[in-house]
């Protein structure tokens, strides 16, 4: 016959390996949903997107998704900004905690402080586009627009 798990049981989950799990769960979910649209019609060639559907692990599907030897639709580059706009919405929509954050900032300009790339951020050096940091303001002023 069994004995309850106690309080310091090995057997017995404590209340943060649970809140671990249960946010590995909801990380693993945002990165199939995210997938779902990286890897859709909307990025990819049909055989690099089931590849990318096959693997087991979010990290090595976004480490696939990045490859740039992987094709990309012709279209990419005048769609790409619209994606990560849904990709931004679905983050935010499903991340009561980080939406707070965002909007935290108040009216600040967000800037996507990176070196090592010029359109998505600002280059390192003010020189770069900065488009992730203009889309997080966008999806700031929709979130704040929706929560009055």
């Amino acid at each position: 016959m069994g004995y309850p798990a106690g309080q310091h049981s090995t057997v017995k989950q404590s209340r943060k390996e649970i809140e671990l799990a249960e946010a590995k769960l909801v990380e693993d979910k945002q990165a199939e949903d995210k997938a779902s649209i990286l890897s859709s019609d909307t990025v990819l060639v049909p055989q690099i997107q089931e590849k990318i559907r096959q693997i087991a692990s979010p990290m090595d599907a976004a480490l696939e998704g990045r490859n740039r030897q992987n094709p990309l639709r012709p279209d990419w580059e005048e769609i790409k900004d619209e994606v990560m706009l849904q990709v931004l919405r679905m983050k935010f929509s499903q991340n009561p905690e980080i939406a707070k954050e965002l909007l935290a900032t108040g009216d600040a300009i967000l800037i996507e402080h990176t070196r090592n790339d010029d359109y998505w951020a600002d280059g390192g050096d003010g020189s770069g586009k900065n488009k992730l940091g203009l889309l997080l303001m966008q999806v700031r002023e929709e979130l704040k627009n929706s929560n009055p």
